[in-house]
């Protein structure tokens, strides 16, 4: 097996829409995830990770999710499974928007 070395200057680490809703008790995702999470560690080996790559002088960037906005789904055919589980955990769902607006 080849052993690849990466440039700390030239590496980063990107974590996408790391949002309370999946990464957090409580969040209205987080049971969607919890048993998985909790098997590998998610939350201990995301710190480890991040905190391995700052020490070496590699970059962390956070990418955050688009905030909703009225008329966001109502042309969407077909939602993923994580934004349906969204809309129907939300209270008030079912407007004709396919969001209730109050899950922001």
């Amino acid at each position: 097996m080849t052993s690849l070395t990466y440039k700390p200057e030239e590496t980063g680490l990107l974590i996408v829409d790391p949002y309370n809703d999946f990464m957090s008790q409580g969040g209205k995702l987080f049971s969607v995830i919890e048993t998985i999470a909790s098997e590998v560690g998610l939350i201990a080996n995301l710190r480890t990770l991040m905190v391995t790559l700052r020490d070496a002088g590699a970059k962390i960037f956070f990418v955050p999710h688009h905030r909703w906005e009225p008329g966001d789904y109502i042309h969407w055919k077909f939602a993923n499974n994580t934004l349906s589980i969204a809309i129907v955990n939300c209270s008030g769902a079912g407007k004709t928007d396919g969001h209730c607006g109050q899950c922001r």
